[in-house]
C-alpha cells in the first residue's frame, strides 16, 4: 500500500513539479547563453580598453574618437547587461527550488489537515505509513530539484571553462620543471584525495539529512497548527511554519558554526604539534599529519552535523507521527 501512496503522491505533485523542473532547466539554458555572452565580453575586454587608447595615442580625427568612446560605452554597457542579467538567473534558479519545498508541504496540508484528510485517513494504512509517504515523496522532489539546479549551474560554468582553456591554448603557461616528490609527498598527496572525495561524499549525505529535516519541521509544524486551530487552519499553519523556518534557520546556522570552527580549532592544533615534533625531533615527514588532518575538517563537520540534525529529524519524525495519530482534529 505505501508504493501505491506514494505513486499518486508523486503524480499530484508532478503536476507543478515537472513545469518547475522544466522552468529551471530553461532558466539554466538561458543562463549559459549570457554567461557565454558575459564571459566572452570579459576576454575581450582588456583589447577593446587597449584599442581605445590607441585610438587617442595616434591623435586621429575627432569624429573617430567619438566613434571610439561611444564603442567603449556600448561594450562596458553590455557587460554590466549581461553581468546583472546572468546574476538575476542565478537568484531565479536558487530560490526555484524553494517551490517543490512549498508545494510538498502545501500537499501535505491539503491531503490531511482539510476535508480532504477524511478521505485520506479513511485509507487502510496507518498514518505512519501516510507520514513516510509524504516524506518520501518531498525527498525525491526535492532531490530532483536539486539536479536541475546542479545541471543548471553547470551549464552556465560551462562558457567560463570554455574560456579559461581557450586562454591557456592561445597563452600557455610557461611550464615549470617538478621536482621529484618524496615519499612523505606522494603519501600527503594521496590522503589530500582521499579527503576530497571523503568532504563529496559527506557533503551529499548531509544536503540529503538536511532536506529530511527540514520537510519534517514544516509537516510537524503544519499539522501542529492544524491540531491546534479551531478556526482557520491554514492561517495558523503558514504561521507556524514561518515561525519554524526562522527559528530553525538560526539554530542550524548556528550548529553548524560551532561544529566547523570545533573541528578547526582542534585540527590546527594538532597541525601546529606536529610540525612542533617535527622541529624538536628533526624528523621528516611530521608534515603529513598537519596537512592531512586540514583535510578531514570538512568531512569531520559534516558527519557531526549528519549525526546532530539526524537526530532532529528522529525526533520531529516522531512527534510528527504522534500528532498524526493521537491528535488528528479535522473539519
Amino acid at each position: 500500500m505505501f508504493a501505491k501512496l506514494l505513486k499518486y503522491d508523486i503524480k499530484s505533485v508532478g503536476k507543478v513539479g515537472i513545469p518547475s523542473v522544466i522552468v529551471i532547466l530553461i532558466g539554466g539554458f538561458i543562463g549559459f547563453l549570457l554567461s557565454a555572452v558575459f564571459s566572452t565580453l570579459m576576454y575581450f575586454m582588456t583589447d577593446v580598453i587597449i584599442w581605445n587608447i590607441n585610438v587617442y595615442e595616434q591623435n586621429l580625427s575627432g569624429y573617430i574618437l567619438v566613434a571610439s568612446d561611444i564603442i567603449l560605452t556600448l561594450y562596458m554597457i553590455a557587460v554590466f547587461a549581461s553581468f546583472f542579467a546572468l546574476f538575476a538567473v542565478i537568484i531565479f534558479i536558487t530560490f526555484g527550488g524553494t517551490v517543490i519545498l512549498v508545494i510538498t508541504v502545501v500537499n501535505f496540508y491539503k491531503t490531511l489537515i482539510t476535508d480532504e484528510g477524511y478521505l485520506t485517513f479513511t485509507l487502510p494504512v496507518s498514518p505512519t505509513t501516510i507520514l513516510c509517504s509524504k516524506l518520501t515523496n518531498s525527498v525525491i522532489w526535492n532531490i530532483i530539484m536539486t539536479l536541475a539546479q546542479i545541471v543548471a549551474g553547470l551549464g552556465m560554468a560551462t562558457p567560463f571553462v570554455a574560456i579559461s582553456i581557450i586562454d591557456e591554448i592561445v597563452n600557455p603557461t610557461p611550464g615549470v620543471e617538478a621536482a621529484k616528490p618524496t615519499v612523505f609527498e606522494i603519501i600527503s598527496d594521496i590522503l589530500s584525495a582521499l579527503g576530497g572525495i571523503g568532504s563529496a561524499i559527506t557533503t551529499i549525505i548531509f544536503v540529503l539529512v538536511m532536506i529530511i529535516v527540514t520537510q519534517l519541521l514544516y509537516f510537524f509544524a503544519v499539522f501542529l497548527g492544524g491540531v491546534i486551530a479551531k478556526k482557520h487552519k491554514l492561517l495558523l499553519a503558514a504561521g507556524f511554519v514561518i515561525l519554524a523556518h526562522v527559528m530553525f534557520t538560526s539554530v542550524q546556522q548556528g550548529i553548524q558554526f560551532f561544529v566547523t570552527a570545533v573541528v578547526a580549532v582542534l585540527g590546527s592544533l594538532v597541525g601546529v604539534v606536529a610540525i612542533f615534533l617535527e622541529g624538536l625531533l628533526k624528523i621528516d615527514g611530521f608534515y603529513v599529519i598537519s596537512s592531512s588532518v586540514t583535510t578531514i575538517i570538512t568531512p569531520a563537520s559534516n558527519i557531526i552535523n549528519i549525526l546532530i540534525f539526524g537526530a532532529i529529524a528522529v525526533v520531529l519524525f516522531f512527534l510528527t507521527n504522534y500528532l498524526m495519530n493521537k491528535k488528528l482534529n479535522l473539519q
